[in-house]
């Protein structure tokens, strides 16, 4: 049978609470040492909001153009960051290549720049609030 969810934000998610059902993440399960990603946009979202996070990913996305547009449009909502930079496609500088921003009561918008993905990751942020923002990052 399959679960047919037509409106998520009704779904009383508030059943249990993690803090009392789980442990805290370790702090160093956030980096992810596979595929020379930085860090692992799942781990760091358990480490911070101690939630499972609802996921959204979007391909083919021009990050670097999007990401502009982005800090453009976002900034004052944007309460922290992270980011990585690496020598990608035999460049003589290093480039940005993901970048995480945490905006709302949880949302974290991570730009994949060498895959041109974007990812968002949110709990108790309104989902139409993220859908705004994906519907402009498609644009690019």
């Amino acid at each position: 049978m399959e679960l047919a969810i037509t409106s998520p934000g009704k779904i009383r998610y508030d059943r249990f609470n993690l803090e009392n059902t789980t442990s805290k993440t370790n702090l160093a399960d956030v980096f992810n040492l596979r595929m020379d990603q930085y860090l692992n946009e799942f781990n760091l979202f358990i480490a911070h909001f101690n939630r499972i996070p609802n996921f959204i990913h979007e391909i083919n996305i021009n990050c670097k153009r999007a990401n502009q547009w982005f800090i453009n449009h976002y900034q004052a909502e944007i309460k922290d960051f992270y980011y990585s930079k690496l020598y990608l496609r035999q460049n003589k500088n290093a480039e940005l290549d993901d970048i995480f921003y945490f905006l709302y009561e949880d949302l974290i918008v991570d730009f994949d720049t060498n895959n041109s993905k974007v990812r968002f990751l949110f709990r108790i942020t309104e989902e139409s609030k993220v859908n705004r923002i994906i519907s402009e990052i498609k644009k690019f």
